[in-house]
């Protein structure tokens, strides 16, 4: 996935890592702020109720939020997404082997009657899938909405 994702230029995250990559632009600028030590302490609990895994990374979210306009994710909804899409794939080859055992029971002359059985039941668990994974994402990208317009 952490491939699939740096080759999309989507950004990258290893699960064993304490940070992730959204961007993976390679031209970045340094900055150095000086925060008061209440507001650093704030931050700091701010950094760790909002699931970032550093200060910085929260940071960096929080400015990008202001310049972008568009909401950050941070480690665990990124990994919920990632869970999700994991899960959309299998969805993927679980409808593909579904289309081949149509066509290989359409070339064979075989009793479709017992194979459309088959198939709805599997179309059922598919649906049950879809409506997990779709729930899923709803929810995430709602929870990160929310956290942003705060």
């Amino acid at each position: 996935m952490s491939a699939e994702l740096s080759a999309n230029g989507e950004g990258h995250f290893n699960e064993n890592d304490s940070d992730f990559v959204i961007n993976d632009s390679n031209e970045i600028r340094r900055l150095e702020l000086q925060v008061p030590l209440d507001i650093c302490e704030a931050l700091n609990e701010l950094t760790a109720k909002e699931g970032f895994p550093t200060l910085n990374r929260y940071a960096v979210a929080l400015l990008a939020v202001k310049a972008t306009g568009s909401p950050q994710l941070n480690l665990e909804e990124f990994k919920a997404l990632v869970s999700s899409n994991r899960q959309m794939m299998a969805i993927g080859r679980n409808l593909n082997q579904l289309v081949i055992d149509v066509k290989t029971a359409n070339a064979a002359n075989a009793d479709l009657s017992v194979i459309g059985n088959f198939r709805f039941g599997v179309l059922e668990q598919l649906r049950e899938q879809i409506g997990r994974h779709t729930t899923l994402v709803r929810q995430v990208l709602a929870a990160n909405i929310t956290r942003w317009n705060t």
